[in-house]
Formats: structure tokens, sequence, C-alpha cells
């Protein structure tokens, strides 16, 4: 996967200034809307290898993952969170939201850290509209975990990735859903957004 953009915008904690905006975020734009035309026209695949890539040595903010892909206006559409999703803390966004048409859904599991006035992401799922090859987006993960100690555990159609000493705890692959589930001992805090 080859982007011609920087990632250093996910992990960058905006300051906060009274009647003004960070200049470092002038400096981040063209990379931050660099990412967001990348996450709408490219394939399945480089979005796995993004994700995991931009988790693999560090924390990153979870919001860009959920904002650039939606469409404009997305807030105004209703949707029906499920069940086992906390409408208050989590993140769900359907097709009918996002920018693309082969993604089912996005989920972003968040644990509400309410004495640090807090959300941290415990788990970032893509449904897929249609089955992926589990073999490619299997060797785009290992690629993109690089030098990370990981072990694989391959059964007929899931592939489950367990990560040491990374944000990355786990990424479990199905041809219908990718999980990337989070270290908590790897989160940062950020503020804002």
């Amino acid at each position: 996967m080859k982007i011609d953009f920087n990632l250093d915008f996910l992990y960058y904690q905006e300051k906060q200034i009274l009647d003004a905006t960070d200049p470092k975020m002038d400096e981040l734009r063209p990379d931050i809307e660099s990412f967001e035309t990348y996450l709408k026209t490219t394939s399945i695949l480089n979005i796995v290898a993004l994700i995991v890539k931009s988790y693999s040595n560090n924390y990153p903010q979870e919001k860009y993952w959920y904002t650039k892909l939606l469409v404009e206006n997305a807030y105004k559409i209703n949707v029906e969170y499920p069940d086992n999703l906390d409408e208050e803390a989590d993140l769900y966004a359907i097709t009918e939201e996002i920018e693309r048409n082969d993604i089912k859904h996005l989920i972003l599991r968040r644990f509400d850290d309410f004495k640090n006035n807090s959300y941290f992401l415990n788990s970032l799922e893509l449904a897929f509209i249609e089955p992926q090859n589990l073999d490619k987006l299997s060797e785009a993960i290992q690629r993109e975990l690089g030098n990370i100690s990981f072990s694989i555990n391959n059964t007929n159609q899931q592939v489950i990735f367990s990560v040491d000493n990374s944000p990355i705890s786990e990424i479990i692959l199905k041809p219908d859903s990718f999980l990337l589930n989070i270290n908590p001992n790897k989160r940062v805090r950020y503020f804002g957004g």
C-alpha cells in the first residue's frame, strides 16, 4: 500500500486557542484532505491496511476514521443502534451514512472514562457488503504490522492476529468483517474533536 500523505495528523493533539485555530492544523490540512479522499476511493484491502498501519506503533485519534468516511449531513440520517452498542459512547455508521457502497457498517466501540472526561477506543469494526479475500487481507495486515511481534491462528473462515507490544491487541478477520481490538495499556488521551 502506497500513500501520498503523512499520517502525523492522527497523532497530533490540536491546541485550543481562543478566537483562533491552531496553526499546525493548517499545515496538516492537506494530509487530512488526502486521507479523506483516499478513504472514499481506495479498495477495502487498502483501508484495512491503513487502519493497521495507523494503529500498529501509535494510538491515533479515532475521530478521523469515523468522520472522514461519512457522507455530508450524515447526522440527519436516523440510525437505530443495535442493542449491543451504547448510543452515548459508541459510534455507529451504516451504509446510508458512509461515502462508500462496499461497507455495510462501521462501529467504534468506546470506553467512557467518566472520571477523566474521556472516551477511549476499545475496538474498530468494519463490515463488508461483499465477502473479501482472507488471504489477501491477511497478507496486507502482516505487511503493515512489520517488525511487531504477532501470532496468527488461521481457521477455515477466520484469521486471528494476536499482537504484542502494540496499541493493537488483536485483529479478527472474517470474509465479511474486520475487527481491531485495542490494547488498553497503549491508549493515549486526546482532547477535543
